[in-house]
């Protein structure tokens, strides 16, 4: 005959970290012919029952209608190592006969052997096998936490007869389950408080655990030295001063405690003489009375607290410092920020650090004596080139680092942080480390809040595909994903050569592609996909010219690939086999010179560039390709700063043998225009030699352009 063991629990809300030897399976109903099996627990003390009123002398115990939704049962067996293996049981009934009384029924195969274990509590460690005391307790002023209590009962065999009645046994109903309590129940009364005081939190600490969890057989492991408790303000201190304060531990002995009560008026904070204890023995209701000394005027904030940081969207970055006198935010009168450094009014949001310092903004004192999230937008700085600044975002409180995001990108993201409780008066910092950045929708609240779903897409981005007909894949995966579904659709819905967008199968978008006419040019269509509470990511689809047609392309030349050191001369050098040269530049990555080579800058030796209105005697240095280019139809340049680079004028030469150059007719820009990174100059489709000329406007020192991009646009 098999033996199993079944154990009743309750069904866990959090997770923590646990692992061992058991492991967990989840069944359904058996199959065939059934036999329910029944008890009742109805055993009243100190070791049985969920809830507590206060007697004379004791605490007598009634079940909650709470506990029939807490309940689950187990099966264990053995597994092929002999070692303990549990199997949850489907759907087991669990009905409140009165206060005192509970019915648990199962339904189980017949003509077997069970051992009965049922457990009881408001939380449970990752596996679903041990109960754990819950170290944030939400008693009422009468009673303890239901959901922090936890009861085992004795193991029960029962053996089980036939389905159809000839050998059932009356064993199968009416059976007694016994509980035994491994907590133990306390009441702190407080004195000395103030009368009308509404209670926010109680926090109870101890030199040693008192709270933890439980295995099967009742043995205590504690983790936990703090038990928070839960009032949120809505009770208040009687007449008199007195409040009483019900709990529950661990048991153990020789507990010296720190008790901090918040109101929304005062916090006070006592601990126990030196050498005084106390001890939480099992099966007793453990009292004792805690005096208050005199409160401290409590001058934290209580959250949520909330920033939209509007106030600090300037259009553009402001180079003048703000101090905490600066910023308007505040709640209930009170400033809601205590410091601030190298924070500036930003182009869309709150701008922090500059080029040489790192910014931050710490809030002033908050309630963070429970569980709090922290969740802002943020984005990296992004020069002119487009390049955002190696930034994250991190979180600190009361000055130790608690969070640091990967780096920032060039648009807002929002990050957040799920944060344990910290003190009733802490502070939180906020900062970009690395770079600059900028934060913007600032939100502390209490509990936790879920990170937003993004979309991630795994195929390549922009995709390219043939020109003939074909049917494609877009792969991707939602993180954080919630119960919301993916949708695809064209960006512009008039593209008709793709058609049949399909997202029903999780993790892909497919899509069919037509086949390009001959002659016909190259392509582009963007796929849009959406996700209720993710930002949609835009997917770009690339087809190749037909047959005869022409692809338009780009590529991108930077100084930094020329100018091969720090000297200012003349520089020439080959990249992905075009040649290209720098008649005067230095820096290892700008085109101009330093104060100390002004002169030597010209066209002298390269006078074929000395095109007028510049001569060879103008300060003036050429960024041209010495190589032919074919196909050429528009050419923009960007730069990053520099010394004196405002005070430059830009023209575009071209040259048709290398040797004879112009001005080229543009049909779009400016020949002669003053610097301005992102500049265009379009003109009709030509090969040959180009160079892009930079002509200083000042009369002396510096003129240097550091990070010259050249883009090429042009046809094959």
């Amino acid at each position: 005959m098999k033996k199993l063991i079944y154990t009743l629990g309750i069904i866990a809300a959090a997770a923590f970290t646990f692992s061992s030897c058991q492991k967990e399976q989840s069944i359904e109903k058996p199959s065939g012919k059934l036999v329910t099996v029944s008890f009742t627990a109805e055993k009243a003390g100190l070791d049985t029952k969920t809830a507590a009123v206060e007697g004379d002398t004791e605490v007598s115990f009634i079940w909650t209608d709470e506990d029939l939704t807490n309940i689950k049962l187990f099966t264990v067996g053995e597994d092929a190592d002999g070692k303990e293996e549990l199997t949850v049981v489907a759907n087991p009934t669990i009905t409140k006969v009165s206060d005192t009384k509970l019915t648990i029924s199962a339904q189980v195969a017949p003509n077997e052997t069970y051992t009965f274990k049922a457990m009881l509590s408001g939380k449970w460690t990752n596996d679903g096998k041990k109960a754990r005391l819950n170290d944030s307790q939400s008693p009422s002023v009468t009673n303890f936490d239901p959901k922090a209590d936890v009861l085992i009962s004795d193991n029960m065999e029962v053996t089980v007869g036939d389905a159809e009645g000839e050998e059932e046994t009356a064993a199968t109903s009416d059976l007694e389950m016994v509980f035994r309590r491994p907590v133990v129940v306390n009441k702190m009364t407080l004195k000395n408080l103030k009368a009308g005081e509404a209670i926010d939190k109680v926090v109870i600490t101890s030199g040693k655990e008192i709270a933890g969890y439980f295995y099967a057989d009742g043995t205590p492991i504690g983790d936990k030295k703090t038990i928070t408790l839960n009032y949120n303000k809505e009770v208040t201190v009687p007449e008199g001063g007195q409040f009483p304060v019900y709990f529950i531990t661990t048991p153990g002995t020789g507990h010296s405690l720190t008790v901090e009560v918040t109101t929304d008026q005062f916090i006070y904070t006592k601990s126990f003489a030196e050498g005084k204890s106390i001890d939480f023995n099992l099966g007793q209701f453990t009292k004792f009375n805690f005096a208050l000394p005199a409160g401290v005027a409590n001058t934290a904030l209580s959250l949520p607290i909330e920033d939209s940081m509007e106030w600090a969207v300037n259009g553009s970055d402001d180079n003048a410092q703000l101090n905490v006198a600066d910023i308007p935010v505040t709640k209930d009168g009170k400033k809601i920020y205590s410091e601030a450094s190298y924070i500036y009014l930003g182009i869309d949001g709150l701008k922090f650090g500059s080029s040489s310092y790192r910014g931050f903004l710490t809030t002033s004192e908050l309630d963070l004596s429970s569980a709090f999230y922290i969740s802002v937008s943020a984005r990296a700085w992004v020069n002119s080139t487009n390049t955002p600044d190696v930034s994250q975002v991190e979180f600190l409180v009361d000055g130790e680092s608690v969070y640091k995001s990967d780096n920032l990108s060039a648009g807002f993201n929002t990050y957040v942080f799920n944060a344990p409780a910290a003190t009733a008066n802490s502070k939180i910092s906020i900062r970009i480390a690395g770079k600059r950045g900028y934060i913007k929708d600032l939100v502390i609240n209490t509990g936790a809040i879920l990170p937003p779903p993004v979309i991630k897409v795994a195929t390549a981005n922009p995709m390219t595909v043939a020109n003939t007909t074909s049917s494609q894949t877009i792969e991707y995966s939602i993180d954080n994903p919630t119960d919301a579904t993916l949708n695809a659709a064209l960006k512009d819905p008039s593209v008709a050569w793709i058609s049949n967008i399909d997202y029903d199968t999780d993790g892909e978008v497919t899509f069919d592609v037509a086949a390009q006419v001959e002659g016909a040019a190259a392509r582009s269509a963007v796929i849009v996909l959406s996700y209720e509470g993710a930002d949609d990511v835009e997917v770009t689809v690339n087809q190749a010219a037909g047959p005869g047609g022409t692809t338009t392309k780009t590529f991108t030349i930077k100084s930094s690939e020329v100018v091969s050191n720090s000297g200012y001369a003349k520089y020439e050098a080959t990249v992905d086999t075009r040649g290209w040269m720098i008649t005067f530049g230095g820096n290892n990555k700008s085109v101009g010179t330093n104060s100390g080579n002004r002169a030597k800058c010209t066209l002298s030796d390269c006078t074929k560039y000395a095109v007028s209105p510049v001569t060879t005697s103008s300060i003036a240095s050429a960024f041209a390709s010495t190589t032919s280019i074919d196909g050429v139809k528009k050419i923009s340049y960007t730069f990053n700063g520099g010394s004196n680079q405002a005070n430059t004028n830009v023209y575009l030469l071209y040259s048709a043998n290398g040797t004879d150059f112009s001005q080229m007719t543009l049909t779009s820009g400016t020949q002669g225009a003053a610097i301005s990174s992102g500049a265009e100059f379009e003109f009709a489709k030509c090969s040959g030699y180009f160079a892009v000329l930079f002509e200083a406007t000042n009369t002396s020192g510096a003129w240097r352009i550091d990070d010259v991009n050249l883009t090429f646009t042009y046809e094959e």
